[in-house]
């Protein structure tokens, strides 16, 4: 028998560029982006909590039904997907994933921030 891969059976909630820009700065929400540290730098969502660090668990917040959204470069990045599907495996039920990431953000003319 081979054994489930639960990467390809549990999947984030998508949320479009537009639907994104409409929760920026709620307190109740968090955006975490899953890119490098040097993309990150250039600019990202602002209010967004950089993901990609060894000890991810800690960003997460206490309570599993909080809303979060992932996001790396573009949509040929996936590891802010990835991201999501593992604080699923967490428990977390309110995950999404914006596939278009800080490019497309930024092609929209959505504001960024820099450290």
């Amino acid at each position: 028998m081979t054994p489930i891969d639960l990467q390809t059976l549990v999947k984030p909630n998508p949320i479009s560029l537009r639907e994104a820009s409409t929760l920026v700065g709620r307190e109740d929400i968090t955006f975490y982006d899953v890119n490098t540290l040097e993309i990150w730098a250039d600019g990202h969502v602002p209010g967004s909590v950089y993901f990609n660090v060894k000890r991810w668990k800690r960003l997460l917040p206490e309570n599993k039904d909080a809303t979060l959204i992932f996001y790396c470069a573009n949509q040929l990045c996936d590891s802010s997907r990835e991201a999501a599907v593992s604080t699923m495996e967490l428990g977390y039920t309110n995950v999404f994933h914006m596939a278009d990431g800080i490019w497309g953000w930024r092609q929209r003319g959505y504001p960024i921030e820099r450290p």
